[in-house]
């Protein structure tokens, strides 16, 4: 009997050990085709977003990703490798077989050497740490791609951050799928590149050629609003960033009627004139005309600046001082903490420095519309901010003190719909003002509504897209993708509906601030964790020692 229970025993373990392999195996081999992973990160910097996964799933032919590294590379960069294998191999399982890579160590091998430079992967050279002191070692760690005959690299991958950004980045480039982003000119906005021999005699133009190289994604061309009859149907979107001089009704129209047509503007203008070229800072209204347009559709860009105690700094010299420039708190550079980051605009940023903003004003037509959709992006704090005219004194230096006209003041704002033309009911604006010339040509026709829905963004602020600020954002942040640079980047994407890549992009920016709490929650907190946790611990200690006596006691011998 006992013989004949321990066989079926020996039986039973021995058909749960086949089913638990064969379970196994099975596992395995979905796990192939089919897997799921878990990323618990607050941005999801583990997992590939899904603008990712649907770039690669759209490969029509096979891509050839060639991963030079070298091994036994000095920290941090020995990690790298380990990451780029786990997010190629992600890649790859998305791509349905069109996507392969491989790990190349060219080491002293001269055709991988030859190979990695033909492909435009740069020899690095690290410092190495060791016992008889620091040596140096060169070698390779970047990323070559190979599509339908065209090739783009990854030079060096410097950091894992932003690793994903640029693969997905090059991906899109490479399946050629470009929207059509245009930025006006003819009015004094910053230039996209430097000359190419500037004159040293003359200040140093403003420019915005850092935003223009982040929007690789895009085609981007200069339009003039003056020189052609309407703006050209393929243009996903227009920028309008840093204005000096009056728009022309003629132009303004044209704008109007492309709005009209669907499509997508961004108004980065400033209310005031900020002059930084002699010995003191001095603010002056700023004529554009564009509020003749924008103030049809219910907002408007007052002469104004906005300043606010939580704000950013900026490197000074003090008059009379040392020459190293000091970092100073700057109220007319607002720091903006509370912004709607449900929004794609405003995707998960934390913070938003601008400089010398202008607020906005909000008609209450606009609030209350049913046709168009209005959506605050960014405010100055509501008890520590004031606004102020032409004439102020903006010494850095100087004892700030808290103005007349207290904020809060709305600084960005985002608005799409069915907009109505700022020439409804009007006869479109010419060129010639001779009244016999306009009744001579053919009177254009106006679009009095839009005809698709439309999309206006309005920031009244554009230094902050401006290379000497974004480049002060990179070192103050610490990154090469700093807030004011991912706003910009996310106002094309969201003008041109193509908002994949921002889920990618907010990965990269900056961690978020520390939620302020009051006093008396320090306190609570710090009390809580000297005394409330060890009494608790305690409580729990003796309520378990007498639960143990009171069983021992039942215990019958």
């Amino acid at each position: 009997m006992a013989i004949g229970k321990k066989t079926k025993a020996r039986s039973e373990s021995a058909v749960f050990l086949l089913v638990f392999a064969a379970i196994l195996v099975v596992v395995n081999v979905l796990s192939v085709r089919f897997f799921v992973r878990s990323d618990l990160t607050a941005r999801k910097v583990h997992s590939l977003s899904d603008a990712s996964l649907v770039a690669v799933s759209r490969l029509k032919d096979r891509l050839e990703v060639k991963a030079f590294f070298t091994e036994d590379l000095p920290p941090p960069f020995n990690a790298h490798a380990r990451y780029l294998r786990d997010i190629l191999e992600e890649y790859a399982a998305y791509s349905h077989g069109k996507m392969r890579f491989e790990f190349i160590d060219p080491g002293e091998d001269e055709a991988k050497v030859e190979q990695a430079k033909r492909l435009g992967i740069e020899k690095v050279r690290h410092r190495v740490f060791e016992k008889e002191g620091a040596s140096y070692r060169d070698g390779y760690r970047g990323l070559a791609f190979s599509y339908m005959g065209t090739s783009k690299a990854i030079p060096v991958i410097q950091d894992t951050q932003g690793l994903e950004y640029e693969i997905t980045s090059i991906v899109k480039q490479l399946l050629r799928d470009r929207a059509m982003v245009a930025f006006v000119t003819g009015h004094g906005e910053p230039d996209f590149e430097l000359p190419e021999e500037p004159d040293p005699s003359q200040p140093r133009p403003a420019t915005i050629k850092m935003l223009r190289k982040s929007l690789e994604n895009y085609n981007v061309r200069a339009v003039a609003l003056g020189g052609q009859s309407k703006i050209p149907d393929d243009t996903r979107a227009v920028m309008m960033v840093g204005p000096s001089k009056r728009l022309q009704a003629t132009e303004l129209f044209k704008l109007d009627q492309y709005l009209m047509r669907g499509g997508a503007l961004a108004v980065f203008v400033d209310g005031m004139k900020v002059g930084t070229g002699g010995p003191q800072l001095t603010a002056e209204a700023n004529d554009t005309g564009v509020n003749d347009l924008i103030g049809a559709y219910g907002i408007r860009i007052n002469e104004d600046l906005v300043f606010d105690a939580q704000c950013s700094r900026i490197p000074a010299r003090a008059p009379g001082g040392l020459p190293i420039p000091i970092a100073v708190l700057f109220p007319p550079w607002p720091r903006l903490a509370k912004l709607a980051s449900d929004h794609p605009v405003a995707f998960r940023l934390s913070n938003l420095t601008l400089g010398f903003a202008s607020s906005l004003r909000i008609d209450r037509s606009l609030r209350t519309s049913k046709k168009l959709k209005l959506t605050v992006l960014g405010k100055s704090t509501s008890d520590q901010s004031w606004s102020e005219r032409a004439g102020v004194n903006m010494d850095p230096f100087q004892q700030w003190k808290l103005g007349k006209n207290k904020g809060p003041f709305v600084l960005a704002a985002a608005i799409e719909g069915r907009f109505r033309s700022a020439w409804a009911g009007k006869r479109p604006p010419t060129e010639d003002d001779d009244e016999d010339a306009q009744e001579s040509r053919p009177e254009q026709e106006v679009i009095e509504e839009s005809q698709k829905p439309g999309r206006l963004l309005v920031v009244g602020d554009s230094d902050m897209l401006q290379d000497t600020v974004v480049g002060l954002m990179q070192r103050m942040q610490q990154t090469e993708l700093p807030s004011n640079l991912v706003f910009g980047d996310n106002a094309v994407d969201w003008l041109t509906q193509e908002q994949g890549l921002i889920a990618v992009r907010a990965k990269n920016v900056e961690d978020p601030d520390l939620r302020e709490v009051s006093e008396g929650k320090k306190l609570m907190y710090k009390w809580g964790n000297i005394f409330v946790w060890p009494i608790a611990f305690a409580v729990y200690g003796f309520v378990r020692s007498g639960l143990r006596k009171k069983r021992r006691a039942s215990v019958k011998l």
